[in-house]
């Protein structure tokens, strides 16, 4: 079966599918084509009573060393009779040269010349042994020479009008898919620097505070690391350089003071220990300013980003995470049932924008139970 790609790209292909709308009295056409996807000569075959072509296997029934000669003719249109086809109609052979009763040829061949390699194609078109196709009777005498060399002319221009028009479209096609491709390009170049930027970005301040820390850590003489959770929020700050030092320096002394494991050389800081994030880095980062929220979004992104700030307070105070606790520390309080009944009514929408952020909100989705069973339903 002939693929949309071939009946899309290979003229002859085209116009055969054109050619009982172009031509009056077509009982079938035949094609002989370079191939350029299966770089060889090919066959197909149209007719005027199915929808489908048809393609053909060259065997015995086609002189191929006579249609590759015939290739190589200029000549655009040519009337031939059944006899003078370099193939055979085993099935055909009831069709007489009955339309035009001089020269008894009821076949006119059109070459087409091949876009890609370089030669001829060859269109058969079969004719209804019926001379009323042309508004003649049998007992007409006006189907001479002359007329059918002008006949065949006019379906061969009609056949080039019909391909140039349609080619013409087809650059029109590929020049805006070229159009989408370079601006999909500027995209992808545009995401992959923004990328590259952040990436970078955030090297740097986790080298700021790696080097921070390495001083704070010999002064001490322990060894001190931050946790993978707080490398990220810490990786996502966009505020200025200098309010990190006085934090990192006072979130050191709090995980020191908090320290369970007092033997241990290794002093490990959470994002707990950083008491000021509200004001200073967790502001910066989960600012909603420069992330553009779905209309229909907003109120569950803002009701996520209450909760998560009220359950950063409790984590920060050693708090349990509790739906009356998370309620009580908002800045206005509610009850629990409140917390429960907001999370159940937004619960669809919390689970797309958790898909769509996720690396916003870390605490409830990790560590509050009410939040942590709408995610993973």
């Amino acid at each position: 079966m002939l693929s949309n790609n071939k009946l899309t790209y290979i003229d002859t292909l085209y116009l055969l599918s054109q050619a009982k709308e172009l031509v009056i009295g077509l009982n079938k056409a035949i094609g002989f084509y370079y191939d350029p996807f299966e770089k060889q000569i090919a066959a197909s075959l149209s007719e005027t009573k199915s929808n489908h072509i048809q393609e053909l296997e060259l065997e015995d029934n086609y002189d191929l060393r006579q249609i590759m000669q015939m290739r190589k003719e200029k000549q655009s249109a040519v009337w031939l009779s059944e006899n003078e086809l370099p193939f055979s109609l085993k099935k055909n052979r009831s069709i007489q040269a009955q339309v035009f009763d001089e020269l008894q040829k009821t076949v006119l061949l059109l070459r087409i010349p091949n876009k890609d390699d370089g030669g001829m194609d060859l269109i058969y078109l079969f004719f209804n042994a019926n001379a009323s196709n042309f508004g003649l009777r049998k007992s007409d005498d006006v189907l001479n020479t002359d007329n059918k060399v002008i006949i065949a002319q006019l379906i061969h221009n009609n056949f080039k009008q019909i391909l140039s028009q349609r080619n013409e479209l087809m650059q029109q096609v590929d020049q805006l898919k070229n159009h989408y491709a370079i601006i999909q390009q500027k995209y992808e170049l545009i995401k992959q620097n923004e990328k590259k930027q952040k990436q970078d970005s955030n090297k740097q301040v986790l080298q700021y505070c790696e080097y921070l820390i390495g001083k704070q850590a010999e002064q001490m003489g322990v060894h001190i690391e931050m946790s993978r959770e707080l490398m990220e929020l810490l990786g996502d700050y966009r505020g200025p350089i200098q309010n990190i030092e006085p934090l990192l320096n006072e979130a050191i002394k709090r995980a020191n003071e908090t320290n369970a494991n007092i033997l241990s050389p290794v002093l490990t800081l959470e994002e707990w220990h950083f008491d000021n994030l509200d004001q200073d880095i967790y502001e910066a980062i989960t600012n909603t300013d420069d992330i553009n929220i779905e209309g229909r979004y907003l109120t569950t992104f803002k009701l996520l980003e209450r909760y998560e700030e009220s359950a950063r307070k409790l984590v920060s105070n050693r708090e349990k995470l509790t739906g009356a606790n998370v309620g009580k520390a908002l800045a206005k309080p509610i009850s629990a049932a409140a917390v429960s009944d907001s999370l159940k009514k937004h619960q669809d929408k919390i689970k797309t924008l958790c898909k769509q952020y996720p690396n916003r909100w870390k605490i409830i989705r990790n560590e509050f139970r009410p939040l942590t069973n709408i995610i993973g339903a």
